[in-house]
């Protein structure tokens, strides 16, 4: 939000202060004029009341105003000082609703990706893709995806979530301890990953529109090389329709692992790629021309400018770490 500058608010200032004296002008003008219309001899003579004998009326058609330069700066005072005075009103009234709309957010969170453009602290790209309901991480090989993923899959096992992986491409002892379907080229394996998604989501809408205190478990699928699954995974188009609906609500998510974001690329159905885009929070990231990575990306919010960003050490993960540990401290 821009907030306005000293001289905007020293000039609006001034502006209401020429109203207020303007205002003032103009009503003393207004009482010569008055007087005038009272005391000059009229332009014409009108005929006497015909309902009062005698009484000739007021001469109110006379227009002789003692201070006509007086008027006229009144006037022209008063539009300039009430434009200007406008213009201040509209500068506080935005100053207000930028105030009101951060308070706002800092009291509700960032519980969608558009409240990242007014998080009064650095852009935290990180902890926004973790805490997502549906997340698209993307970009040439080399640009360190997987890296990501495996740092969001430790955090959401830390937070109590079920994490599972449908990877067609999972190397021996990649996310190591966790259920990978798929590996070896396996899509019969991911299309069955798939369908329990669905399942399960079915049973939670069904739990929710009759118990009014549902509790479910929280619950992740990782999708990876989803650039793979258009004609090799039956279930992707239907999975891809409920990824973006209101799963969060039945406690489940989804993180997408692809080479880009086009419609050809993910198998999206015909119309699909603005409801995609409405949904997930994106994260795109870059690598050099020998594939190696740049560290940098962008983070994609819905009708928003892209925002840079950086990977550190705090948002990666070896390809060999063991998440044992994690999963049985959250069976414990």
């Amino acid at each position: 939000m821009t907030r306005p500058s000293p001289p905007n608010l020293l000039l609006s200032s001034w502006c209401s202060l020429l109203l207020m004296g303007s205002a003032a002008l103009l009503a003393e003008s207004a009482t010569h004029i008055q007087v005038e219309v009272q005391t000059r001899p009229a332009l014409f003579e009108p005929e006497p009341d015909q309902f009062t004998p005698g009484i000739q009326q007021l001469k109110t058609y006379s227009w002789y105003p003692t201070r006509p330069a007086s008027l006229f700066v009144a006037l022209a005072s008063g539009v300039t000082g009430a434009a200007l005075g406008w213009d201040m009103l509209g500068q506080l009234s935005a100053l207000n609703q930028g105030s009101n709309s951060s308070r706002a957010t800092s009291e509700r969170g960032s519980d969608s990706p558009a409240s990242l453009l007014s998080h009064p602290r650095p852009v935290r790209w990180f902890e926004e893709l973790v805490n997502s309901g549906l997340g698209l991480v993307y970009g040439v090989q080399g640009s360190r995806k997987s890296a990501i993923v495996r740092k969001v899959v430790e955090q959401r096992l830390k937070s109590g979530y079920r994490v599972e992986i449908a990877h067609p491409g999972a190397k021996a002892g990649e996310y190591r301890g966790l259920k990978v379907y798929g590996a070896g080229e396996d899509y019969l394996e991911i299309d069955q990953a798939l369908e329990n998604f669905l399942d399960q989501f079915q049973k939670r809408a069904l739990e929710f529109a009759t118990n009014p205190n549902p509790t479910f478990e929280s619950y992740t699928l990782v999708c990876e090389e989803v650039t793979r699954y258009p004609g090799n995974v039956s279930r992707w188009p239907e999975f891809l329709k409920i990824a973006t609906s209101d799963i969060r609500k039945k406690h489940m998510s989804v993180l997408l692992v692809a080479h880009g974001d086009t419609m050809q690329l993910l198998g999206m159905p015909p119309g699909f790629s603005e409801t995609l885009k409405a949904s997930a929070l994106k994260v795109e990231l870059f690598a050099n021309p020998d594939r190696t990575p740049k560290l940098k990306g962008k983070l994609h919010v819905y009708r928003q400018q892209p925002l840079d960003i950086t990977l550190t050490a705090e948002t990666q993960l070896q390809e060999d770490f063991d998440y044992t540990p994690l999963i049985k401290r959250r069976v414990a």
